[in-house]
């Protein structure tokens, strides 16, 4: 490698946690009550399984039976929530949460396919 090359490598560690830092403040956290109360317990995907909302003291997690991670939420201008895990290796998945006609769901894109999460009928009033 040349010089110029190792440098940027060796700064990417730092440069890359300063980020994550900036980021972070840009999170709810914990998640506030309103966000809190507008979510269901439980969603379903046919193919991904469950979440189940969990809170844990002042905590809120996704718990799928098989990971579990802390969620933060975010608010656009425009009053569209947002979730993010923030646990360590839950790779900031994102959920939009969508209670849009008389549905619950909680929607994940991973920028090639789009999951929704659908909260079951009894979850729904």
């Amino acid at each position: 490698l040349d010089l110029k090359t190792q440098a940027r490598l060796d700064s990417l560690p730092a440069q890359l946690a300063a980020e994550r830092v900036e980021h972070r403040k840009s999170l709810e956290l914990p998640v506030s009550r309103d966000v809190y109360q507008q979510l269901a317990s439980t969603y379903s995907h046919p193919t991904l399984g469950t979440l189940r909302v969990v809170k844990q003291g002042t905590e809120t997690w996704f718990d799928s039976g098989g990971w579990k991670t802390e969620m933060s939420s975010t608010r656009t201008d425009d009053g569209a929530i947002t979730l993010q895990t923030i646990s360590p290796g839950a790779g900031w998945l994102t959920f939009a949460v969508s209670n849009d006609t008389n549905e619950r769901t909680l929607v994940l894109d991973d920028g090639q396919r789009t999951y929704r999460f659908r909260a079951p009928a009894a979850n729904n009033e």
